[in-house]
């Protein structure tokens, strides 16, 4: 036993000195892993707009769902007068009549296809902003601050508000009877919502990046 003692004692002093060496190659592998992670649903929100427009053209779905006019626009573009292109849910129910296959292309096809392009620019907007925080170096003062968490705010509220959209949407191209001025109104809201989150988002992206560039780990 007194023989084993010594060989015991080296075998762990190796073990203990190998921690710190798993330790980091553990967050090589992290840091490895989320940048694929980056670049994989930065390269599907870059594309997936180009896709779209592809599908989504006027020959295909008519000039108000190439314009994507109610996530875009505060009007219906094909209305013959100003009064009739003013998006209320009188005009809207009566779009959707005279358009139901436009109507149901922009609810079957083109819904989905902005559901992956937002999980894809959303996903992108929360993961880069937390690898470029984590790449910094924090006053100590934010020791306890979960970064992280807050960082995912802006984009993950992007995310919903987008899906919520797209799904309001569906439901007004397939069921008319649901559009009232109440959903509209409902409508309209989200889509505002969406749009000031996701440019927050953008911002919050761009300043980390600007600071990570003056006061990042390997700066």
């Amino acid at each position: 036993m007194a023989e084993c003692m010594p060989s015991c004692g080296k075998q762990a002093k190796r073990k203990y000195s190998r921690q710190p060496e798993v330790a980091a190659t553990a967050a090589r592998d992290n840091t490895a892993g989320a940048m694929r992670l980056i670049i994989v649903s930065g390269l599907f929100a870059i594309i997936l707009p180009f896709a779209i427009g592809l599908f989504a053209t006027k020959k295909r779905v008519g000039l108000d769902v190439s314009e994507r006019f109610l996530e875009r626009l505060d009007e219906i573009p094909s209305g013959p007068t100003e009064q009739q292109r003013q998006l209320n849910s009188d005009n809207l129910k009566t779009w959707v009549a005279d358009h139901s296959v436009s109507a149901a292309q922009y609810a079957r096809r083109v819904m989905p296809m902005d559901i992956l392009y937002l999980l894809a620019l959303g996903s992108f907007l929360g993961l880069a902003s937390n690898w470029l925080a984590a790449d910094m170096q924090w006053p100590a003062s934010f020791a306890g601050v979960p970064i992280r968490i807050w960082l995912w705010l802006l984009p993950a509220l992007y995310i919903v508000t987008d899906i919520v959209e797209d799904l309001m949407i569906a439901t007004f191209m397939t069921c008319p009877r649901l559009i009232e001025p109440a959903t509209v109104r409902a409508l309209t809201t989200i889509k505002s919502i969406k749009i000031g989150s996701v440019g927050a988002a953008m911002l919050q992206t761009a300043v980390l990046g600007v600071l990570a560039l003056l006061w990042g780990k390997g700066a």
